[in-house]
């Protein structure tokens, strides 16, 4: 989402808590949580934006070298492993944009695009690792 779209959305967001704030229809804490769970999606979605493709850049590399030395001594494929940290970071930036269009329905056509987008890239992360979510990441999947 280019900056001014997403600062003119917020803004228009804004207004229209402080509107609700006024009227009675919300109350402080509700603005401070909606405003809270927005930034909290923006970052989400900007930490994972680049995070997505190095993991998945190394990936690609990974399978393109031969990894043959890895699974004839038993260890489980690196791309596997780094393709498996792309789809979760694709889930968690595909929540983040969930949540932003709930919150901010006025964000529709990026919105769903930006999830469309994300359901296609793990789509075909599913595909082209299909081991990838069995790999156990030390300390996490134990």
């Amino acid at each position: 989402m280019p900056f001014c779209e997403k600062s003119e959305g917020f803004v228009n967001k804004t207004r229209e808590l402080v509107d609700h704030l006024h009227l009675g229809i919300k109350t402080p804490e509700d603005v401070v949580y909606t405003v809270r769970d927005i930034g909290d999606c923006f970052d989400i979605i900007q930490w994972y934006l680049f995070f997505m493709d190095a993991k998945l850049q190394r990936a690609l590399h990974g399978k393109m070298e031969n990894e043959d030395w890895e699974t004839e001594n038993g260890y489980p494929k690196d791309s596997d492993g780094s393709a498996k940290i792309a789809l979760i970071a694709i889930e968690r930036s595909s929540g983040a944009w969930a949540k932003l269009y709930e919150l901010m329905p006025d964000s529709e056509d990026v919105s769903l695009k930006a999830l469309s987008l994300l359901s296609q890239l793990k789509q075909n992360t599913t595909k082209e690792f299909p081991e990838a979510m069995q790999f156990k990441r030390p300390g996490f999947d134990d």
